[in-house]
């Protein structure tokens, strides 16, 4: 789909495979948006619901947490705008209303259910954030993954394990900003 053969950058745990299909199902509602948007006569908010289509996919496709940042913020500001666009049907009737007088209830039910819709997104790409970036942090097949090895000796040998506090004081030097005595505390 969308001629892009993405391969995870991890190896998903039970609930990234859970959350990915949850996202498969968010990006097939921005399509239904997208698709509603346009027989709405909301042909750039179509557009916009498409690309949105497409970040999600390359997101669930691939668990890139990175993706979902940029996206929940773009739900957010859609979130506003949906509720902005709601509340001026309730103050302004007037901004609703065709020429004939006749009521556009069809851009009422549009935003109507993209205000539920884009909810329902935020809360499922903050569980979804939350799970990839762990999965990036702990996978090792993660390019970013944090593979720790202890330093070694320049003779090559082991470096023995030394308690920091039993390491002696670093020694003191003089501050030329600060020249008074310091406390220690604790």
């Amino acid at each position: 789909m969308f001629c892009c053969e993405c391969e995870p950058q991890v190896i998903p745990s039970e609930l990234g495979k859970q959350l990915s299909s949850q996202l498969r199902c968010i990006m097939f509602g921005h399509l239904l948006m997208s698709l509603l948007y346009f027989i709405g006569v909301f042909v750039l908010t179509a557009f916009f619901e498409l690309f949105f289509a497409l970040m999600v996919y390359i997101t669930y496709r691939t668990y890139n947490f990175c993706n979902l940042v940029l996206y929940k913020w773009i739900l957010i500001f859609s979130i506003i705008s949906s509720f902005a666009n709601l509340g001026l049907s309730i103050q302004f009737h007037s901004y609703y209303y065709n020429s004939n007088g006749r009521l556009h209830v069809y851009k009422l039910i549009i935003f109507s259910i993209a205000l539920i819709f884009y909810c329902t997104a935020l809360l499922i790409a903050y569980r979804s954030y939350k799970e990839f970036k762990a999965l990036a942090i702990t996978s090792p097949a993660a390019p970013g993954a944090l593979d720790y090895e202890p330093p070694q000796m320049y003779d090559g040998g082991e470096q023995e394990d030394i308690d920091p506090r039993s390491a002696p004081p670093p020694p003191r030097q003089n501050n030329p900003r600060f020249p008074g005595r310091g406390v220690q505390l604790g």
